[in-house]
């Protein structure tokens, strides 16, 4: 006999921490419910289940709105890096990391390292570079200003 259960822990060949998923009672009483990777999904659990579902889909939906709001605005304006030199050299050299929080204390989003590509890797001088933000599965290229305090 088949039941549903609600996975609560990632489980190897039947899937991820929070997926519905049918096992036989067997598997459900031997396996999973003794080490605690599983409970029974009722009318109640799957509800909730749904719900939150839906709530992650929501705001999934509103980081990619405002992702994009974002990508826009540098796209018209550059993005702007303010930084300590000496002359023209940085005390410190640029990278992802820093773009990724520049955008996070501008636009108050976050995009991941896998979402921006800096071809310069590190850079140490003021100038301008190009940099790419991936969105929607298309590649933006956009302008990097690094300029003295």
């Amino acid at each position: 006999m088949k039941i549903k259960v609600l996975l609560l822990k990632d489980v190897a060949k039947l899937g991820g921490k929070g997926q519905i998923v049918e096992v036989s009672d067997a598997v459900f009483r031997n396996v999973l419910r003794p080490k605690g990777e599983a409970k029974i999904a009722d009318k109640k659990t799957i509800k909730q289940w749904e719900n939150e579902q839906k709530k992650k889909q929501e705001q999934a939906k509103l980081l990619n709105e405002k992702k994009h709001k974002a990508v826009e605005e540098i796209k018209q304006n550059w993005l702007e890096l303010r930084v300590s030199t000496n002359g023209e050299h940085l005390y410190e050299k640029i990278d992802v990391k820093h773009i990724i929080n520049w955008i996070f204390d501008k636009y108050k989003v976050k995009f991941s390292e896998k979402e921006i590509d800096f071809p310069q890797k590190k850079v140490n001088i003021l100038w301008e570079y190009d940099f790419f933000i991936k969105i929607d599965w298309k590649k933006v290229a956009l302008k990097l200003k690094v300029l003295t305090k």
